[in-house]
């Protein structure tokens, strides 16, 4: 993501309301913001795949 800030469906955005649109097939990490590729069963594939 090159440093840039990441947001998931229903997190709430600055104006109070929740975001509601998004792709359901983009995976940034657990909801306590743990990488995918070290939770348990996390998704191994895709490219890039983090280490």
């Amino acid at each position: 993501m090159s440093g840039k800030p990441a947001a998931r469906i229903g997190d709430m955005t600055q104006f109070g309301g929740p975001i509601v649109q998004g792709s359901a097939g983009v995976f940034i990490g657990a909801p306590t913001g743990i990488a995918c590729s070290v939770c348990p069963g996390g998704r191994t594939s895709g490219s890039p795949v983090n280490p």
